[in-house]
């Protein structure tokens, strides 16, 4: 009974287990709970069963009283008889359990469907207008046990899996027979039931409206028998998997926080950015008691990546997607900032790309709603990006807060852009290189092997006309490749002669040859520069009966994450990719790496290592095998040997790069020594 447990007077999640030391055991010896909790949204029906897989088994009753807010306009017709409560509630929420996507959440949503089916449990929605007459924040709940012992408790907390064990909260509790605390609990009591008889005057509550039922009721499992299954599976999944941050994750959000909450994150790529900043809006909150987060990325897909992570760690949000393939952003966004700003939504996710975020249609109608007056934060990942021009249009004055996250944030080449971020962001305020993060076994050590691959005569002349045109119009112009598009043109036609070089794709065939012949075709993943190289990669790989899979820009979101399901469950052997996997995207299984091609800039081939080396089940080392473009035999032409030791200079740049955190160090060493004699270049 409820009399038996100890319970405390003040409950705060700074010094108790919400969860363990409170919720479940109370539900566990409860027969009756009555609840009211903050606003209605798509997800809080879901949220609000977290807890019934334990209450189920007691053959208790749930009665829940939950808030919808609507326009003002919608109300008074409610209100006048004019308009059915239950359409409006129906057009605001939108919500069908049907497309819930995780299969833990359909499970809670299954068991909270047949309670209602079996009327063991009842919903009401109170419902609000969006301006007049204050907002929805009453949280409180009573337990009742077989025995008439009555509890309740009051203060902060949602009914949702972040409030019980994700969020700073606070409540304090009182106990029916405790002489001092009865006064408190008979005035629980009487407000939830003055709500659910719908005797106040400020607002109106109405029971779940029949068609929102219906869609819950869709889903109702066939028999008692299924719905108890489900309940063992929540169970022993413990209701709500908190994933703790490394004491280095935390260092840098205390950093970044140091600092006025400005600052960029330098970690290598595996190292968890992207939740260490999550774990730095769950700081805010925990201080301020509301936040406005506004993550920005480059790409759609990896929307996506982060979308699976927010919904996660920053449970109970609204969250709203900004890009090209969201319908409605541009009429739903400034609704929710006006509603955060206003106080009638306290967590508020934006998930953005840089080309939406720096459009005409988000700064002329959204940047003036930010304000210092409450928490803003702009999370800026792959930050480098953010210093381009066309993108550093987004950079909005009013947000308070910022993050930047890159393994390598300085811009190549461009020292204007890489100020713009020091401005606009401040500097780096944490750092954690790869070779910390291998030592300290948050990423997998890896095996290093340069493969070198000789230029034929053709390629060698053309690279060098194209040399002579870059120094003429150089000496002509008076700027630098990288200020004049016409040498930018030049330099782009001369680098890829070396990313393409023909004999690569030989040199490719006794590689994959070798590693098929010593069942060494594992989770292997090419990178190649472009159409043609990918599909000459990918006919040597058939050639070979290697179960393979294209992975480019030609692919849908969708067949993108089917794609590397399938290369994680091992259906394809082999992934053959072009540029969408340089920034963002995790391909974990990765045990072998072939990098056909690649640019001169660090921050490609930084991260392309980085996909490799990120930690994966039965995965204990990878290994990266690196193509380097030689120049032929050497020439007697003291031009043409300048040009042949600046090719093998730029490529030497990566290996250098590479092998100071490779195991096999000494071997890659021994290997190239010859080479670098003969060409009087050596590694730094």
């Amino acid at each position: 009974m409820l009399k038996d447990i100890k319970f405390k007077k003040t409950y705060s999640s700074e010094n108790d287990n919400l969860l363990q030391d409170f919720y479940i055991p109370t539900l566990k010896e409860s027969y009756h709970y009555k609840r009211i909790t903050g606003f209605f949204s798509a997800s809080s029906l879901l949220l609000a069963s977290q807890g019934i897989a334990y209450f189920f088994s007691n053959g208790g009753n749930y009665d829940l009283i939950t808030g919808v807010i609507v326009e003002i306009k919608d109300y008074e017709a409610i209100v006048n008889g004019q308009k059915s409560a239950g359409d409006i509630i129906e057009s605001v929420t939108n919500f069908d359990p049907e497309t819930l996507e995780n299969e833990l959440e359909k499970d809670h949503l299954k068991i909270l469907s047949w309670l209602i089916s079996t009327k063991r449990m009842r919903i009401k929605i109170a419902i609000l207008p969006k301006t007049g007459f204050g907002l929805f924040h009453e949280k409180v709940g009573i337990f009742e046990d077989k025995y008439g012992n009555t509890i309740s408790f009051s203060g902060s907390i949602n009914e949702s899996a972040a409030g019980w064990s994700g969020n700073i909260e606070e409540f304090k509790v009182f106990r029916g027979w405790v002489e001092e605390e009865v006064g408190y609990l008979e005035r629980d009591l009487a407000k939830f039931s003055d709500y659910w008889n719908s005797r106040i005057n400020r607002f109106s509550v109405i029971d779940l409206p029949e068609a929102l039922e219906k869609k819950i009721l869709k889903i109702r499992p066939e028999s008692e028998e299924v719905v108890k299954e489900l309940v063992q599976k929540i169970k022993d999944d413990k209701i709500v998997k908190v994933r703790e941050l490394y004491d280095f994750q935390k260092e840098a959000i205390s950093k970044w926080e140091s600092n006025s909450y400005r600052g960029i994150f330098e970690m290598a790529t595996g190292t968890g950015k992207t939740l260490t900043s999550l774990g730095a809006i769950k700081s805010v909150y925990s201080k301020k008691k509301e936040f406005c987060a506004l993550i920005v990325v480059p790409y759609k897909h990896l929307v996506t990546q982060w979308l699976k992570d927010i919904k996660q760690e920053l449970t109970d949000s609204v969250i709203i997607e900004v890009h090209g393939d969201a319908r409605g952003w541009k009429e739903k966004l400034p609704e929710y900032l006006r509603d955060y700003r206003d106080g009638f939504i306290d967590r508020l996710v934006i998930i953005a790309v840089y080309d939406s975020l720096s459009s005409k249609d988000f700064l002329m109608k959204l940047s003036d709603i930010f304000n210092n007056k409450k928490p803003y934060i702009l999370i800026a990942d792959e930050v480098h990006n953010f210093g381009a021009p066309k993108y550093s249009k987004g950079m909005i004055g009013n947000i308070n807060m910022r993050l930047g996250l890159s393994a390598t944030p300085t811009r190549w080449f461009d020292e204007e852009g890489t100020q713009l971020l020091v401005d606009y962001f401040d500097k780096t305020v944490f750092e954690y290189t790869l070779k910390m993060a291998i030592a300290n076994n948050y990423l997998t050590s890896y095996e290093y092997y340069p493969i070198t691959v000789q230029m034929d005569l053709d390629e060698f002349e053309e690279y060098a006309d194209l040399t002579k045109s870059i120094i003429r119009n150089i000496s002509v112009s008076h700027t630098k490749a990288e200020e004049n598009d016409y040498l930018k043109l030049l330099t782009i036609k001369r680098s890829k002669i070396l990313r393409n070089s023909k004999n690569k794709i030989i040199e490719f065939e006794n590689l994959i040859s070798a590693l098929k012949t010593k069942g060494k075709i594992d989770h292997l993943l090419v990178y190649c520069d472009s159409e043609e190289q990918l599909l000459k990669a990918q006919k040597v790989i058939n050639g070979f009966g290697i179960i393979s899979h294209r992975f480019t820009e030609r692919e849908s979101m969708k067949e993108r994450e089917q794609i590397l399901v399938a290369f994680d469950n091992g259906v394809y052997e082999c992934l053959v990719a072009m540029k969408c996997l340089d920034e963002g995207v995790n391909v974990p299984s990765t045990k072998t790496a072939v990098i056909l091609a690649s640019s001169t800039n660090p921050r490609e081939y930084v991260q392309r290592r980085g996909r490799v080396l990120r930690k994966y089940p039965g995965k204990d080392r990878a290994i990266i095998y690196d193509f380097i473009v030689l120049p032929p035999e050497k020439v007697e032409d003291d031009f043409f040997f300048s040009i042949e030791q600046r090719i093998l200079k730029k490529e030497l740049n990566r290996v250098q790069e590479f092998l100071e955190t490779a195991t096999n160090k000494e071997y890659i060493l021994k290997n190239l020594s010859d080479t670098m004699l003969k060409y009087n270049v050596y590694l730094d």
